[in-house]
């Protein structure tokens, strides 16, 4: 039912009105962070502060194009549910029309900030939390396709909640937005993606996503960035064009931040050339079970994430929607 509502909603090229907030209200010359693809702003809607993510266009007409593109992926994105993957509230048009994601706000910032923040807290509950919400959207149909510690938030009670997820994948088929530097994103990148070949770029896949879940769990565990001794972009394209070319293993770090050999093994695995021979997501969440032994932890949705959509019936606003598509169609 949910893929034929998908392609209802991208025949029609709109989507739920419950998911157009237009009530949200945030100042666009503050902004508090840049991402790959978009520039992240603070705003408030019904009394919640909230995350405004500003999609960056280049062609003048690109945000009406855009909104038909992500109105199919909203009906996807509003049916998630999982305690580590932070919810979507919905779309705003912001000024000049560019299109905003809107999802909660997280004080405690991305699991970058956190790390370097608190070194001394546990992290093997961290991988888990990863692992099983990457699951949980490889389970949906949803590929991520720029999974790094940046676009993975820490709730206040100490779970990790995935973000922009499927929103990189859009960005580059379409073509309609501009993205910064790619030596930011590059570090991440599995070697089947760094074609440049604009004609047969290639598409990132599940196991696209599991080359860069290794190097989350490599910037959990080192608390440095894959390819960290490549201080400048030329170099880092030089080292990653080689065959079989992988982060390095830190020597020189303190005990807590050193990889063990089982960890070292598993990431191994997942950057392995061959996609094929990468482990899948629940091959994944298996083996750091038993490695880390560490189990699922006890779900815990937070209220106040919730707070700013409550009392909106996503399954019975879908059904609406459809119904009106068809009524239009026949």
């Amino acid at each position: 039912i949910l893929s034929l509502l998908r392609q209802l909603v991208k025949s029609a090229q709109v989507f739920p009105r419950c998911y157009d907030l237009v009530e949200v209200q945030f100042d666009s010359n503050q902004v508090r962070e840049g991402g790959s693809f978009a520039d992240i702003f603070q705003g408030q809607y019904r009394e919640q502060k909230v995350c405004v993510k500003a999609v960056r266009v280049f062609q003048k007409d690109a945000n009406a194009q855009m909104l038909k593109v992500f109105a199919k992926e909203i009906v996807l994105w509003a049916q998630l549910s999982h305690e580590n993957i932070l919810p979507f509230y919905g779309i705003h048009q912001g000024p000049s029309g560019r299109i905003c994601i809107i999802s909660p706000w997280i004080d405690s910032g991305d699991l970058f900030v956190y790390l370097q923040n608190f070194p001394h807290r546990p992290r093997s509950p961290l991988v888990l939390d990863i692992t099983a919400g990457l699951q949980y959207l490889h389970q949906s149909d949803i590929v991520h396709g720029d999974l790094k510690a940046k676009n993975i938030l820490v709730s206040s009670n100490g779970r990790a909640l995935i973000a922009d997820f499927g929103i990189s994948h859009i960005v580059i088929s379409t073509k309609l937005a501009s993205t910064r530097s790619l030596g930011g994103t590059t570090r991440w990148m599995a070697p089947e993606l760094l074609n440049n070949d604009e004609e047969n770029c290639p598409t990132v896949t599940v196991k696209s996503d599991i080359w860069s879940l290794g190097c989350v769990y490599y910037e959990i565990f080192s608390r440095k960035i894959p390819f960290y001794h490549c201080t400048n972009d030329v170099n880092l394209f030089l080292i990653r064009l080689k065959p079989k070319a992988m982060p390095r293993r830190p020597t020189d770090v303190s005990e807590e931040d050193n990889i063990s050999d089982d960890m070292w093994w598993l990431m191994q695995r997942c950057w392995d050339s061959e996609p094929q021979s990468r482990p899948n997501c629940h091959e994944m969440h298996a083996l750091v079970t038993d490695l880390l032994r560490v189990f699922d932890r006890r779900c815990s949705h937070e209220i106040p994430l919730w707070k700013a959509v409550e009392g909106r019936s996503t399954v019975g606003a879908i059904r609406e929607h459809a119904r009106r598509i068809l009524f239009q169609v026949s």
